[in-house]
């Protein structure tokens, strides 16, 4: 009966000791587990701090534009009004030049004297035109039709703008 029971004490000892390993090895697993959950909170608390600074960064962009649209609103606002007031200044100035130029067409219905000395500069001024663009200069120009060197200056001046847009393309 003995070598009976040794065998027995033997496959009992067998299990006690895979029962020891077994307890050790499932103690060892737990700690890796719970380390490995100590990690995943801290890694959370990480996250969840870093959503918290975006959050607040994204508050304070909110918040920047928002201003930044209040104040471009204002500007747009201050911009249409002076529009607005230079829009009835060339108006009234519209206006006025209406009403100066009905003067003169009624000043030069009633005085003929005035309308054919007109109809004279006006002549005058097409020749200053029709010389200009031959090449002749402004002061050659006023000697010869007796006009004042300011105004042939002017119509030289036209007669060059008028030639530069014939030849540029737009």
């Amino acid at each position: 009966m003995e070598p009976l029971w040794v065998a027995i004490k033997t496959i009992v000892d067998i299990l006690i000791f895979l029962v020891v390993l077994f307890y050790f090895f499932e103690r060892k697993s737990r700690k890796n587990e719970a380390k490995s959950q100590e990690q995943k909170v801290k890694a959370l608390k990480e996250l969840i701090k870093s959503l918290d600074q975006l959050i607040m960064e994204a508050e304070r962009s909110s918040i920047n534009i928002s201003d930044t649209a209040l104040q471009s609103q204002k500007n747009i606002q201050e911009l249409l009004e002076k529009m607005e007031k230079k829009r009835e200044e060339l108006q009234a100035t519209g206006e006025k030049a209406e009403s100066v130029l009905g003067s003169i067409k009624k000043q030069l219905e009633t005085s003929p004297n005035s309308s054919s000395q007109l109809k004279s500069n006006q002549n005058k001024y097409i020749e200053a035109s029709q010389l200009a663009k031959t090449g002749l200069n402004a002061e050659e120009i006023s000697k010869q039709l007796k006009l004042p060197k300011g105004e042939v200056e002017l119509i030289v001046d036209l007669q060059f703008q008028k030639s530069e847009k014939k030849i540029t393309p737009q």
